[in-house]
Formats: C-alpha cells, structure tokens, sequence
C-alpha cells in the first residue's frame, strides 16, 4: 500500500466499526455484510488507487476536448465491465485527493462513511456498487465542467457544495432492492429514494449533523429529486426540481409558488440547491443516455435484466430518451457533456428501430462513439 494511502484505510476501518454499533434501517446492512465489505475495500484498495490514477484524470483534465473525454470515459467502464470496477469508497477518497479540498474533519468523515455505505455489497445487475461509482464519476465531471463555465462568478460550487454532491452520488442509491417505486400495481412516490435516507440519514445523524440543516435538508432533496416516476407525469420529483431550476435558472427567479413536495421545499427558494439537485438527477442518468450508443445498450440490457423485462431493444432506448431524459439535458455543463452524444444515440436508435429493431446485445472493447457515423451492422450491439 502506498504509504499516502494509510490514512485512508484508518478511517476506513473506523468507519466500519462505527457502522456496526449504529442502528440501521430496513436490517440493511447487516454487520457482516459491513465488515465484509470493508475488508474487500482494504483488499484491492492500493490497486484502485493505482488504476484511477491511470485512467481517471481525464474527469479533472478533459474539460474542452469533449469527444476524447468521452472516448475515455466509455473505455473506463468498458474496462470495468471486463476486469471489475473500483470499489466507491477508493473513488471517492481519489476524488477527495484529487480535488484536494479544504474539508473539515466532519465533512471528510461523512463523504467517506457515505463511500462505505455505496460499496457496501450490492450485486443487482444495474442498480449495484458499479451504477454508484459511474454516478460518482458523473456527478465529478459535471461538478468540473460548471466550475470551469462559471470560473470566478456566484454560480460556481464552492467547496462545501461540491462535497455534498459527492456524499449525495455515493448515497442514491444505497440499499437498492432491485424493484421499482411501483409495487403489485401500486405507485408509492420515492419509495427507494426514502429508502436510501432511511439509511443513511441516521448515519450521517450519529457524525453530528442535524436532519433539519440546510445542508441536509439539501441532500434529502438532491437524492429524492432522482425519483423520474410517475413517468411523463408533472408531479414527478425529478420534474418538479426541473421546474425550480428553470425559474431559477433560466427565468432568473422563483417568485411565484411552484407548489413543490415537502422533501423538495428547500429547492423553492435555494437557487444552489436546485443547480445541485439537477446535475445530480443528470448524472444519475448520463451513462445511459450521454456516451456511446455501446454503452447506453449495455445500460438498457442491464436494467432489463434486473427488472426481468423482456430482451431491450432499439425502440426501448428511444423510449428512455424520450420519456425520462426529454430527448435533452438542462444545465449548462451536461449540455456541453452530454448533448452532443445524447442526440447521436438518439438518432442511432430510431435508425435501428426502423431497421429491424433487433435484440441488443452486450458488447466490449468498442469505446468509441462511431455508432452516428458508422454502416449499421446487425451483429454491432452496442449499449445504454
């Protein structure tokens, strides 16, 4: 282990400890699944340190050559597909080093006990440990991308906002059951993202922060405004935070009453926190809808396969882009990311739509975005 590493794995262990003597909702996790996991962590720790400063500097670097800094991002998580991915925590603390941020001890302590808990076992074949750190590299880029756009104004994330985008990406997920927030025909709004705060909030209670700070009240946004159901439907979370970043953001103000759902509140009158909502509900979703048509099929057929939905295909794609993503993304940072890359998938899949419409397939080592400019080959199978 490199010798700079140590303090990592010290709060690590300590973490875990402190995980095991605090009580947790819904049984989740149980004890040995904590202990378990931490040791895994500490078992490949220095070799995903290594291999992120290898080929992850691209989400702090690649900030005008956007079509490099997609080809390897997509190259990334081919290779995670292939040989395994970093576990959350190496990540993050990577993220930590790399940002080198000012953070007070608490803060630290939380990031890196939020770590734990998103690389805390979870197997599910989309909404697993992998899914938690593509978000974290998301969220990162888009972090980057608007500090770079809006360098030296108001609008620029400072260093504690920044941070709890990073405790709320690793968070969004955790304790994922592999269904949906529709359960035996019934809607249950934010099921899973409750979920998800019922475990962690208590957490983050026994560390010293209090539910009803700003800060957290914040966070309890950001993960809920993930929640895209009820599909199409205007009181959906993630189209009501839509709805407050475009009067704030766009229209300049929030003046008039946007009506929005008690956990979402705070975005009425925070410009910030409705910013941080949006870039998070962004890269939540920018791996399936903002690389490469390879990897937005992988995506689909992995979220197929959790769900045990019928084989994806084409139209399954054009249907995500269309009905969750709106065929386009908001904040000025995931339009330079991502719009470009989000309309060639988009037109690659009306195109094989119309061309038969057949079974994608998972398909490795074509990291490039070639899909828009390419023949189409029936056998090319390439994901979301």
């Amino acid at each position: 282990m490199y010798p700079n590493h140590t303090h990592h794995i010290t709060a690590l262990n300590a973490l875990a400890q402190h995980l095991t003597k605090t009580p947790s909702a819904h049984n989740w996790p149980e004890d040995w699944l904590t202990l378990q996991s931490a040791q895994k962590i500490e078992s490949t720790f220095a070799d995903d340190m290594a291999a992120l400063n290898a080929n992850a500097d691209f989400i702090f670097t690649e900030i005008d050559n956007i079509s490099h800094a997609t080809t390897l991002n997509a190259a990334l998580f081919d290779q995670w597909h292939q040989t395994g991915a970093p576990s959350l925590y190496a990540l993050t603390c990577y993220a930590l080093d790399r940002l080198a941020l000012p953070l007070a001890p608490d803060l630290k302590q939380a990031a890196l006990l939020s770590a734990l808990l998103g690389s805390i076992t979870n197997t599910l074949p989309y909404h697993n440990n992998m899914h938690y750190a593509k978000v974290l590299v998301q969220t990162l880029r888009l972090i980057i991308a608007h500090n770079h756009i809006f360098a030296d104004t108001t609008n620029a994330l400072g260093d504690n906002e920044t941070i709890w985008m990073i405790i709320a990406a690793c968070l969004h997920d955790v304790g994922h059951d592999g269904t949906g927030n529709t359960v035996r025909g019934i809607h249950k709004p934010s099921r899973l993202e409750q979920r998800s705060l019922d475990i962690a909030l208590p957490q983050l209670e026994t560390l010293g922060f209090d539910r009803g700070s700003h800060d957290m009240q914040r966070l309890i946004a950001m993960i809920i405004a993930t929640d895209v159901t009820p599909i199409d439907d205007p009181s959906s979370p993630a189209r009501q935070m839509k709805a407050a970043y475009r009067a704030h953001m766009l229209a300049g103000s929030a003046d008039s009453p946007l009506n929005l759902d008690a956990p979402l509140s705070i975005l009425e009158q925070d410009k910030k926190a409705s910013l941080m909502a949006l870039l998070l509900h962004e890269a939540d979703l920018a791996t399936s809808s903002g690389l490469t048509y390879a990897v937005t099929a992988r995506e689909t057929i992995l979220i197929h396969q959790e769900h045990h939905l019928p084989p994806a295909r084409p139209q399954h794609i054009v249907g995500f882009l269309k009905h969750i993503c709106q065929r386009k993304v908001l904040s000025d940072a995931a339009q330079k990311i991502y719009a470009a890359n989000l309309a060639r998938i988009y037109a690659r899949a009306e195109q094989d739509t119309e061309n038969g419409n057949e079974k994608l397939e998972i398909t490795h080592g074509i990291p490039q975005e070639s899909a828009a400019t390419s023949p189409r080959d029936n056998n090319d199978t390439t994901s979301h």
